[in-house]
């Protein structure tokens, strides 16, 4: 089976993500119009950052710096072998894989939003039942007390 270029943009992906996710990048990196933001300055770098770093990789805009070199000597490898995939034809536009990574973004934040829900619900659940076991408790303790301070009124 031959390489395509989506195959090429995974393995650049996997190779930036294994260094950089997680980290904090000290300057924005930018597409190449330099308005559109890949990585946001002193965020946490997810998989969809690198992704997108990486369907860039040849138009990317970012301050000189120990980071930009990190990039550069992991997409140089690639370069050659994506500029070949990408002449054959052998590949979706970049738009159509942006697309793509987009609306698979977006649903990962709806699955974790729908996560975050269901967490606080279990957080308010488990709050509402230890505090009605209180109020047991406290029920229970007060009609201990009460029998203990009148024992006259309890039949057996």
């Amino acid at each position: 089976m031959s390489e395509t270029y989506k195959d090429a943009i995974e393995e650049l992906s996997y190779e930036l993500w294994r260094v950089f996710v997680g980290r904090k990048f000290s300057y924005e990196v930018l597409e190449e119009d330099k308005y559109t933001v890949i990585v946001p300055w002193m965020s946490r770098i997810n998989k969809y950052m690198i992704r997108r770093l990486a369907l860039n990789h040849d138009s990317y805009f970012m301050e000189d710096c120990r980071d930009k070199e990190i990039i550069e000597a992991i997409i140089k490898p690639f370069k050659k072998r994506l500029k070949k995939l990408n002449a054959s034809g052998d590949f979706k536009k970049q738009e159509e894989l942006m697309s793509c990574f987009e609306e698979k973004q977006e649903h990962l934040t709806r699955c974790e939003d729908e996560l975050l829900d269901a967490k606080n619900k279990y957080r308010e659940a488990k709050e509402s039942k230890e505090y009605w076991e209180e109020e047991l408790t406290n029920a229970q303790n007060s009609l201990e007390e009460f029998k203990e301070e009148h024992p006259e009124l309890i039949e057996e």
